[in-house]
C-alpha cells in the first residue's frame, strides 16, 4: 500500500469514527461516491450525514484530507472538543522534530493530558490523537 493510500485510509477512519460520517464500501470494493456526493467543506445535507465510499485501492473520495491539511485537521479538533474531550494542546518538539497533540476529557495542563499522539506533521498527530480520544470515550 502506498503512503498516499495509507493517508487516505486514515482520513476515511477519521471521517467515520470522529466526524460521524458513513463510509461505505460496495460489495466489489469499487470506488464511487454514493448518497449526496461531495458537500462543500463544512456543510452537510440537511437531516442526513453525508455518505462516502472507500475503494479497494484505499482511495477515499469526497473525504477531506484530514491527515495532510491543517485546515481540515482543525475541523477534527473542533469536533473532538464538542465531544468527548474538553482540553486540546499542540506543541512542536524541536528535540524530535515532531508534533505532539494531546486531548483530555477534563481540563488539564498539557503534560497531564492523557490522550496523545506524536507525529511528523501536525495534521497527522491531530488525526491519531482524535481517533484515540474517540476510542477512549
Amino acid at each position: 500500500m502506498s503512503e498516499l493510500s495509507e493517508e487516505r485510509e486514515l482520513d476515511a477512519r477519521v471521517a467515520e469514527k470522529v466526524m460521524g460520517w458513513a463510509v461505505e464500501h460496495d460489495a466489489l470494493g469499487e470506488s464511487h461516491s454514493t448518497g449526496y456526493g461531495c458537500p462543500p467543506t463544512g456543510e452537510e445535507p440537511p437531516d442526513h450525514p453525508p455518505v462516502f465510499s472507500l475503494g479497494k485501492r484505499g482511495n477515499a473520495y469526497c473525504i477531506p484530507p484530514y491527515s495532510t491539511d491543517i485546515a481540515a485537521a482543525w475541523q477534527v479538533v473542533e469536533k473532538v472538543l464538542v465531544h468527548p474531550c474538553r482540553t486540546f494542546g499542540i506543541i512542536f518538539d524541536e528535540a524530535t522534530d515532531t508534533w505532539i497533540v494531546k486531548f483530555d476529557k477534563t481540563r488539564c495542563v498539557f503534560n497531564d493530558c492523557r490522550i496523545s499522539a506524536q507525529e511528523e506533521t501536525a495534521p497527522l498527530a491531530i488525526c491519531r490523537a482524535a481517533l484515540a480520544a474517540v476510542h477512549a470515550a
